[in-house]
């Protein structure tokens, strides 16, 4: 011993970039992030940033997903301040957009991923959505064309939900529906809304109800993917239907016990034949007198 002490390091909390690409697989069905495209990768690694930062300052996934939530729900409120909301609105996506991202990062980063809080994130996903096609209804979209668009958004989602308890074990199939295509629309429909907006007030309308009826139809298209995959991962191997469950036979009907036969009378063991009567003896003839001579008379 030399007297000195050795300092030991602190443990290294944080995960490193290639270390937060293999959790972020494993969470979304094995899909490696540095083999997407360069904007997926590098939108990824912008978020990797963040969250490394908000990783350092303490800041829990929990906070990161409530500012994400409170975000939408500030684009329905500032998409109709005149000419520049629409603007707004849009930047207000892109934010929380980057915060959906990030909490999940967060998460990852500073190992506090949790079952609860994938929960948490899902139910965060669906109410931000609800607040930008609440923006689109106030810039004069169809009613009923945003419903059918935030129903076939939560249909989606929720088939996958399903598919995956039911024993899917990957995520399926990447469709045209998923969330990126509908933070897409969000933000580009209300840009050019606003554009629309800064050219005649008249226009907006028509290009939110453009953008409200590509979201229709891309997760239209995007349910029906996901439909046949769930549908062919789940569907036994060389069943082309699903098995009927097998018919009850009907009861047979209650019969009357047969009546009980009287038994036949033992049968006597079999005798043997009856033995020939005795033969009487004949009685013996006197021999007849010799000849010449008189029968002697009787006494």
């Amino acid at each position: 011993m030399t007297g000195e002490e050795k300092t030991v390091p602190p443990a290294r909390t944080e995960l490193t970039w290639d270390e937060y690409t293999a959790a972020w697989a494993r969470l979304h069905g094995g899909f490696d992030p540095r083999l997407a495209t360069p904007v997926v990768r590098g939108w990824l690694r912008v978020a990797y940033q963040i969250g490394f930062l908000l990783a350092r300052m303490r800041v829990s996934p929990t906070a990161v997903t409530v500012a994400g939530v409170v975000i939408c729900a500030g684009v329905p409120l500032v998409a109709r301040q005149g000419v520049p909301g629409p603007f707004l609105g849009a930047l207000l996506i892109l934010i929380a957009a980057v915060a959906d991202s990030v909490d999940g990062a967060v998460a990852v980063i500073s190992r506090r991923t949790s079952r609860l809080g994938y929960v948490y994130d899902s139910l965060a996903d669906r109410l931000g959505e609800v607040a930008w096609l609440a923006a689109f209804w106030l810039l004069g979209a169809p009613g009923p064309l945003v419903v059918t668009a935030g129903a076939l958004s939560w249909l989606h989602e929720y088939l996958r939900a399903r598919a995956i308890a039911a024993g899917m074990r990957e995520i399926g199939v990447v469709t045209v529906g998923e969330r990126p295509t509908r933070v897409s629309v969000a933000l580009v429909g209300l840009l050019v809304a606003g554009l629309a907006a800064a050219i005649d007030a008249e226009l907006a309308p028509a290009a939110v109800t453009l953008a409200a009826a590509v979201w229709v139809l891309t997760a239209g298209f995007g349910l029906g993917q996901l439909l046949t995959v769930v549908r062919s991962a789940l569907l036994p191997t060389g069943q082309t239907r699903p098995a009927q469950p097998p018919q009850p036979q009907p009861a047979p009907s209650p019969q009357a016990p047969p009546r009980s036969q009287p038994a036949p009378p033992p049968q006597a063991p079999p005798q043997a034949p009856p033995l020939p009567p005795p033969m009487r003896p004949s009685p013996q003839q006197p021999p007849p007198p010799p000849p010449g001579r008189p029968p002697a008379p009787p006494l």
